[in-house]
């Protein structure tokens, strides 16, 4: 069965679609990647799919349920969404932040159980950020508290994450180390990923799939080695693609 659904689905906001008739599935074992310009709804898209906005057309079911039919718990056990947001504010250490994915599966209101917190810093590691667990989110440079935002979403454990630009602020080494992470993280247990990139090199590393949104409201979903070329990325950014940026091949076009 997929895991993710989207059928006829028309996103955006009151007298502007950004895309029109989308039709997405979303099966285990898959990583996907969502191109294209600022403002072409990738991120109106992500927060469809999380049921965080309403559609203007069409539906999303996840594991073949309409998805507003699940409750809040039951779908954060499913689906993990990363926004685009500073979380410099939250008041308390790494540890605690991490924490905050294991709300899901909770199961005592009177504290965290020993799973929990085993959950919580096998995350912290996944992410290097072992030796941080105690300091206080707020101290954290902009990349490391990326990078604990992320071990959130892998202390949560859903089958499907979705994520809004998660190599933001992250240097070259730990960009290397999440995508492989992620590539790893979709083929253990039925997972999958579907994540908003900027760097097309980033894409061709670890996606199979790929979903280009378009400035007029259309789109283009299939095999990320057949989408991922300079004529689809071109026509996707409207402008011509040096080999550095796109073609992934020779001494300039290194892979990130």
């Amino acid at each position: 069965m997929s895991l993710l659904q989207a059928r006829t689905l028309a996103i955006g906001y009151p007298g502007r679609t950004l895309v029109r008739r989308l039709d997405l599935t979303v099966d285990p074992g898959q990583v996907w990647a969502l191109l294209g310009n600022n403002g072409s709804g990738k991120s109106t898209l992500l927060h469809t799919l999380a049921g965080l906005r309403a559609p203007l057309e069409g539906g999303v079911e996840l594991d073949g349920r309409a998805l507003p039919s699940f409750s809040a718990p039951a779908r954060a056990r499913r689906l993990g969404l990363l926004l685009q947001e500073d979380v410099s504010g939250f008041w308390g250490t790494v540890r605690d932040y991490v924490l905050l994915g294991r709300y899901p599966h909770r199961r005592s209101l009177w504290g965290w159980s020993e799973a929990d917190f085993a959950s919580a810093d096998a995350a912290i590691a996944v992410v290097d950020l072992g030796g941080r667990a105690q300091r206080a989110l707020g101290a954290l440079s902009g990349g490391e508290r990326q990078r604990a935002r992320l071990a959130m979403l892998f202390a949560q454990a859903p089958v499907l994450l979705l994520l809004d630009e998660p190599l933001q602020h992250l240097d070259l080494r730990h960009q290397r180390e999440l995508l492989a992470r992620l590539r790893a993280w979709a083929g253990e247990r039925g997972r999958a990923v579907l994540m908003s990139l900027h760097d097309p090199r980033a894409a061709r590393r670890v996606c199979d799939r790929a979903l280009l949104l378009f400035d007029d409201g259309s789109w283009q979903a299939g095999e990320a080695h057949a989408l991922l070329d300079d004529a689809c990325l071109e026509r996707l950014y409207g402008c011509p693609l040096d080999e550095a940026s796109a073609s992934g091949q020779g001494a300039s076009g290194r892979h990130v």
